[in-house]
């Protein structure tokens, strides 16, 4: 099997980006309960809105794809990273705010997902100030476990290190080893009770208590964990995981 690489991306690996993008989140359970309908072309049109400004309006965006020594032309993986070399860059960023959402999607989940997201990003943006941020690490399905996404992770690793940075990632704990296997250190948790969202719908908040089921502890892959390294004073990477 041929070696794999990381090139930066451009404006015409848009669509390709965006494809995986889609494609990768709905083999997640909390994302397919955000993206119910599947695959469809208007959330796909959101999403290549969404990195196309991102990639020409995001001076802190770089974008990163992992493909073979001996196909260049076919994307494996990608990442969206964000630098902020300062913290009034950081103060400054565009990834904590609100977001406007595709037509087909289950809003209520989104939404509910995103403000802890944002809380999570407001929270220890401040206390990190310059860090380097993983804002995605996406891999085709077809080439999942091919070692793109540890590219891709390696990579970043030394762009943490060039900067002299720390980092900070929010992923999937499918991803956990992989992530500290290149510095990331659990810092903290959060979840989204994937069993309210059924089908596209929302049971409400406060479901579990109507229906008698409080005490229970929710739905595993509806968790969020947070890796970071210790922190600042060892310049190290930070990490958030999620589901």
């Amino acid at each position: 099997m041929s070696l794999i690489k990381v090139l930066p991306c451009t404006l015409e690996d848009v669509p390709e980006i965006s494809r995986i993008h889609l494609q990768a989140w709905l083999t997640n359970t909390l994302y397919s309960l955000m993206y119910f309908k599947g695959y469809q072309q208007s959330t796909i049109d959101a999403i290549i809105k969404r990195h196309t400004k991102s990639m020409t309006k995001d001076p802190s965006t770089r974008y990163l794809k992992a493909v073979r020594e001996n196909d260049l032309n076919t994307m494996l993986a990608f990442a969206k990273i964000n630098i902020f070399r300062s913290a009034s860059e950081e103060e400054e960023r565009q990834d904590a705010r609100d977001r406007q959402w595709p037509a087909d999607i289950n809003r209520s989940a989104i939404e509910e997902f995103w403000e802890k997201l944002k809380d999570v990003r407001n929270t220890w943006g401040p206390r990190l100030g310059a860090h380097v941020q993983v804002d995605l690490v996406a891999c085709d399905p077809q080439y999942f476990r091919q070692g793109a996404g540890r590219a891709l992770m390696q990579y970043i690793e030394r762009v943490t290190d060039e900067e002299g940075l720390p980092g900070f990632i929010e992923a999937s704990p499918d991803g956990e080893k992989l992530y500290a296997s290149v510095g990331f250190e659990f810092v903290g948790q959060f979840w989204t009770d994937c069993e309210r969202f059924p089908g596209g719908g929302d049971k409400g908040a406060d479901w579990r208590a109507r229906e008698g089921r409080e005490t229970e502890e929710g739905i595993g892959k509806g968790w969020i964990e947070m890796f970071n390294p210790q922190l600042l004073e060892k310049k190290r990477k930070t990490s958030v995981m999620m589901y």
